[in-house]
């Protein structure tokens, strides 16, 4: 999934919305909730990520394999791509996707502000093919673009976290109660473990993020330790 811009800006603050615009895109979420029958969820107290756990986090992501093909790898994976393509499908009604091949966007406000305010989202199309999720569909969009699309939208733009350390782990948690708890695996991979290198990895410590390694992109699942418990 991770293939942020590096020109994205990497801040704690928060972005919070106009009670209006909060009210509009939390109402699709819990919309497609009942829709899929998953249960209501409530917002989290937003956390500040831990540095420590964020390099344990990374390290463990890139030992996992390129694709692994166990049983409950490949049961996740394709439990995601079908709740993820389901996302999309039912968001398309409400906001416009327009995929890019550059970089749609200066910083996450611009981001933020272009979903609140114009139901419009850009999302940039590029960066390597992921091993389960690249392969385009009939419309011509993977399942991790749309991914990207959709991960933007319920994870940032919902609740205004941007795309630094602490603004990702908060979208993860967001986005996350979105999705059961078989795919939930997959997901934890595609962001949580993605991010975690991006940025406590030890040859990404102490580098602005233009000179950064993304990680690579993997169908693997994390030590279920990661995914739970204080974050």
């Amino acid at each position: 999934h991770v293939r942020r811009h590096t020109r994205r800006r990497v801040g704690v603050r928060l972005l919070p919305p106009r009670r209006r615009e909060l009210a509009s895109i939390e109402s699709l979420a819990q919309e497609y909730l009942r829709s899929a029958g998953l249960p209501a969820t409530k917002p989290h107290e937003p956390v500040k990520v831990d540095p420590e756990r964020g390099k344990r986090i990374a390290a463990a992501y890139d030992a996992l394999p390129k694709f692994s093909r166990d049983s409950e790898t490949l049961a996740a994976y394709s439990q995601f791509q079908r709740e993820v393509e389901a996302q999309y499908d039912f968001l398309k009604e409400h906001i416009r996707f327009v995929h890019t091949a550059g970089d749609p966007y200066p910083d996450s406000k611009s981001m933020i502000a272009d979903v609140r305010e114009n139901r419009t989202l850009r999302v940039y199309m590029g960066g390597d093919p992921h091993p389960f999720l690249g392969k385009p569909g009939p419309d011509g969009l993977s399942a991790n673009d749309k991914f990207r699309g959709v991960h933007d939208v319920f994870g940032h733009a919902m609740r205004g976290y941007q795309f630094g350390p602490s603004g990702e782990m908060n979208a993860y948690l967001e986005h996350s109660k979105m999705f059961g708890p078989l795919a939930r695996k997959a997901m934890a991979s595609e962001t949580l473990g993605q991010n975690s290198f991006f940025n406590f990895a030890p040859q990404n410590i102490d580098k602005p993020p233009a000179q950064r390694q993304f990680a690579e992109q993997k169908a693997a699942l994390l030590p279920d330790e990661f995914l739970t418990g204080n974050l």
